[in-house]
């Protein structure tokens, strides 16, 4: 690899990657999106950059990751498809 390292990079247990977000994407909105996903408390945090293309959506623990990711992987936002990494 260009590091030099030789192993694959260890992914978050809690962070998904949202990507392809229509540009009225808000934080206020993604919040509420993933947090109807999983219930409880929610992401603890969502980062939204302003090119608003991509977020960032962490949570608490690695069973939310993994049941948001389910619930709403390639499911419509607006108007265009999720797509998440985890």
């Amino acid at each position: 690899d260009a590091g030099g390292g030789g192993g694959a990079n260890k992914r978050s247990s809690t962070m998904i990657l949202v990507k392809n977000l229509p540009y009225e994407a808000t934080v206020e909105d993604l919040t509420k999106t993933f947090h109807a996903a999983v219930g409880g408390d929610g992401p603890s945090r969502v980062l939204l950059p302003p090119s608003r293309t991509v977020a960032l959506v962490e949570y608490a623990h690695p069973n939310d990751a993994r049941r948001a990711m389910k619930r709403l992987a390639y499911r419509r936002y607006k108007t265009v498809p999720l797509y998440l990494e985890w």
